[in-house]
């Protein structure tokens, strides 16, 4: 696997402002992407606080987006909540190919209120880059005829079913792969 990371985005907004150099606004409007809702993340990432409270059900936390003080390491002393209180998050977007090498593809998943979590990952996904807590948000196999579908909060049932028809497409198309596109959350802390 391969993976390929792609420019972050700081708390649901773009780092850099877009440039529009076509003089004709009307043609500019009718093939521009929507801009993202007031306050919304831009429509290829997930939600931060859905993203924030889904890695803390899959840590073992309450889903509220604050880890237990065993979970942070912390003697409990205000200390190290003074910090978890200065960090922000970060939503990065990657893709990373997939080889089906075998019949596991070593990506394991599970369900958190509004998302989906990589829960596990080893061989061909280990390879890929993609670790625990990404989830994936969109799945592309083949060429020509190519699959792409959008698993972006979608349900386990559903985001399982459409990778499985991924893998199908490329094995019907005599590729060895497919490419995620996964969003990651990142901690940041102001020094």
């Amino acid at each position: 696997w391969e993976s390929s990371e792609e420019e972050p985005v700081v708390n649901g907004e773009e780092g850099a402002e877009a440039e529009d150099d076509d003089d004709d606004d009307d043609d500019a409007a009718a093939t521009s992407p929507a801009p993202p809702a007031a306050g919304g993340p831009p429509p290829d990432l997930v939600v931060r606080e859905a993203f924030v409270a889904a890695l803390d059900v899959l840590r073992g936390g309450d889903g509220t987006g604050t880890a237990s003080p065993g979970e942070r390491g912390s003697s409990g002393d205000g200390e190290e909540k003074e910090k978890e209180e200065e960090a922000f998050y970060a939503i990065g977007k990657l893709r990373a190919t997939l080889v089906l090498s075998g019949p596991n593809p070593g990506l394991d998943l599970a369900e958190a209120p509004g998302l989906v979590l990589v829960s596990g990952s080893s061989g061909p996904a280990a390879d890929a880059g993609i670790q625990v807590g990404d989830t994936i948000t969109k799945v592309f196999a083949g060429e020509g005829d190519a699959f792409e579908a959008e698993t972006r909060m979608m349900n386990l049932d559903g985001t399982v079913e459409i990778v499985m028809a991924a893998m199908e497409h490329a094995a019907g198309s005599g590729r060895a792969e497919i490419d995620l596109e996964l969003n990651r959350l990142i901690k940041c802390r102001y020094k």
